[in-house]
């Protein structure tokens, strides 16, 4: 019964606070995520599109696979995508949500503390157009936080075999599997092949898809790598501004202050509650907002740690106050 109520309220949460977002969203006019026009197509079966977004298949795949039994409930096909991605971008958000309970609780959190660290991201900004609309780094969140609990579990072979799969979710989850390395119980011949046959399945699987037929060379994954390397210094400066401190927090709204002090308050504690490499995971995500000129975005790569500081401070608080009476009054007859 426990399990099952800590699941509607999740999902519960999750629905309140993204269908306003599905139901206003609008695929001719994507504003801040234009992406999803390449998802779409996608989903549709053509992938004649950004060679970044072509190799992301997964979501796409998954929604094409729905379209057809809802376009028998549906008429309007423009209703159908945004259902479709809607519908898998939800349960895999939800299953997201999940784990990060889960992780909380093998961290020594009580748990409405770990629900709370839950629904902290399931209203982030981030989550909500994440979960609304037909992007696919709903599986992104969930390979990062997937990996992160199978190590705190140190679940070897799991982790070893699902590896190869991860990586296909987005490249920039690439450098994220060097992280089980800072853990002794992953230091091994299992895991190190692993990682060695995840990197040649993201080679080869690039190289069986290609980058599309008349493709600006600058659209490639190395051509916006070293356009944004030539702006990384103008990203740096912008992020100093007003407009750039609102991209800093754009996820994590005035929590990133409680994250700060989170950091602080366990660096400085004989016993630490946030395992260390976890805690790479924030410059990890820095870098590539730094990298990228989207900030907001880019820094939710590190979610699981900055929510873990925050929950530290959060927890701390609320154990100092003071505890109801208890009720003395006799009871009614």
């Amino acid at each position: 019964m426990k399990n099952l109520t800590l699941l509607l309220v999740i999902l519960g949460a999750l629905y309140g606070a993204s269908y306003q977002q599905f139901r206003h969203f609008n695929i001719d006019m994507p504003k801040g995520s234009s992406d999803a026009h390449s998802y779409v197509a996608m989903s549709h079966g053509d992938y004649e599109v950004t060679p970044i977004h072509r190799y992301r298949v997964i979501i796409p795949f998954l929604a094409g696979a729905l379209q057809r039994p809802l376009g028998a409930l549906i008429s309007d096909p423009y209703e159908v995508d945004k259902l479709s991605f809607y519908m898998v971008n939800f349960m895999v958000i939800g299953l997201t949500a999940v784990l990060l309970y889960l992780f909380h609780i093998r961290l020594g959190f009580r748990d409405e503390i770990a629900l709370l660290g839950v629904l902290l991201f399931v209203c982030s900004r981030i989550v909500i157009i994440t979960t609304a609309t037909p992007l696919v780094d709903s599986l992104y969140y969930l390979a990062i936080v997937g990996l992160l609990y199978l190590v705190q579990t140190r679940n070897l072979y799991l982790l070893c075999a699902m590896l190869p799969l991860m990586v296909l979710v987005k490249e920039t989850f690439l450098p994220i599997i060097l992280l089980p390395f800072m853990v002794a119980d992953f230091r091994k011949v299992p895991y190190l092949t692993s990682v060695i046959v995840s990197v040649l399945v993201f080679i080869g699987w690039r190289m069986a898809l290609g980058e599309g037929s008349d493709v600006d060379s600058s659209a490639s994954l190395y051509g916006i790598v070293e356009r944004h390397v030539q702006q990384i210094l103008f990203h740096l400066k912008r992020s100093f501004t007003l407009s750039g401190l609102h991209d800093w927090q754009n996820g994590f709204s005035f929590m990133l202050i409680l994250s700060m002090l989170g950091i602080y308050r366990d660096l400085n504690n004989d016993v630490r509650v946030v395992p260390s490499y976890l805690l790479w995971l924030i410059p990890l995500g820095i870098g590539y907002g730094l990298l990228s000129g989207n900030m907001g975005r880019m820094l939710f790569t590190a979610f699981v740690p900055l929510y873990t500081y925050a929950l530290i401070v959060i927890d701390a608080m609320l154990s100092q106050l003071p505890k109801p009476l208890p009720n003395k009054e006799p009871p009614h007859e």
